[in-house]
């Protein structure tokens, strides 16, 4: 009966690593890697470096915390035909539950983004990326029933079970697509649409040698932008992001209003956004955001409505970034300062 009981452990553990979900963030469309690697490059300056942290749930004693590392950068390709060169990585820590499980990644991906059209910004992007990732647990931490006595948790008590695997690493391949293009002629109003697939190779996580492998599932994902300039001092910017990776599926919409203020030759000194994202069935995300022409931070607050009434003291989930941003001397604007895959 132990030996079917250990079996069943087995194969869950390895289930658990094998269906396990990527991080997921509530500010998801400030990492293009996460979303797509088509998305690369999207961003009005020549490089782009920055951190990212979310707290979750801290009200319990083995918060989720997801922490990450992220920097993108552009080149200009030839002499006067207006395409780029984007790559970007990632390094992402996630730990969660009182077993600390935990997921490490080192993500790099590239992109082209090629030039459609000048007169309507058009740029269509392909690129694709690698990941490395460990996943682990901490089995030491486990608890069983064999360690209680008398309903009280004796921790020198052995539990009676061993574990052949705790530690798994592969190597994850993703690729997408997208298309930008400006809706008037001053550029100012843009949108775009994206499509990728992540674990395109659908790498094997494997328990105990007598069981059969397990494998990652894929997960596809869709996403939309859009922004709109209503003045010199206002603008607006939605967007949609779609994901699935079976048997879970997420869709994540969002919305912010952006006031410029500017000095008196009429140049923009900063910006300030405020907005709401929805998770659907899921949260409500009030966003606050500042930005400059050297960084930008952003914080925002999951309000969690799935379990609402389940946890009356329940404390969602707090997410904060910070950009730093810039232009490289070598690297003018060949075609127009205009003429470039900036949302």
């Amino acid at each position: 009966m132990k030996r079917i009981l250990l079996s069943i452990g087995f194969i869950f553990s390895a289930a658990q690593f094998a269906s396990a979900q990527d991080p997921n963030l509530s500010q998801t469309n400030e990492i293009a890697l996460l979303r797509n690697p088509a998305l690369l490059g999207m961003f009005s300056s020549d490089f782009i470096i920055g951190i990212q942290h979310r707290n979750q749930w801290n009200q319990y004693n083995s918060p989720y915390v997801t922490s990450g590392l992220i920097s993108e950068s552009r080149r200009y390709v030839g002499s006067t035909k207006g395409d780029y060169f984007s790559y970007g990585l990632t390094i992402l820590n996630d730990k969660s539950g009182s077993i600390e499980m935990n997921r490490f990644s080192f993500n790099a991906s590239l992109a082209y983004n090629k030039l459609l059209n000048a007169y309507s910004n058009t740029y269509l992007t392909v690129g694709s990326g690698l990941a490395w990732v460990d996943q682990s647990f901490d089995a030491t931490k486990m608890t069983f029933s064999s360690q209680y006595v008398n309903g009280l948790f004796v921790s020198t008590n052995p539990s009676g079970e061993s574990f052949i695997v705790n530690k798994k690493s592969y190597v994850s391949l993703n690729a997408g697509v997208s298309l930008l293009t400006s809706l008037n002629k001053e550029h100012s109003s843009k949108m775009y649409i994206g499509a990728a697939m992540f674990h395109l190779n659908r790498p094997v996580v494997q328990g105990n040698k007598s069981t059969e492998d397990f494998r990652i599932q894929s997960r596809m994902v869709a996403s939309i932008g859009l922004q709109l300039h209503a003045s010199d001092f206002i603008s607006y910017s939605f967007f949609g992001n779609y994901q699935n990776q079976l048997p879970f599926d997420e869709l994540l919409v969002g919305g912010m209003i952006h006031r410029a203020f500017k000095d008196k030759k009429q140049n923009t000194r900063c910006t300030l956004g405020l907005g709401l994202n929805c998770r659907i069935n899921d949260a409500f995300i009030p966003v606050i955001k500042y930005e400059n022409d050297g960084f930008k931070c952003t914080l925002s607050y999951d309000h969690n409505t799935k379990f609402a009434a389940f946890d009356k003291n329940r404390f969602g989930a707090i997410e904060f970034s910070f950009y730093v941003k810039g232009m490289f001397k070598d690297n003018p604007a060949i075609v127009s300062p205009e003429i470039n895959p900036s949302f």
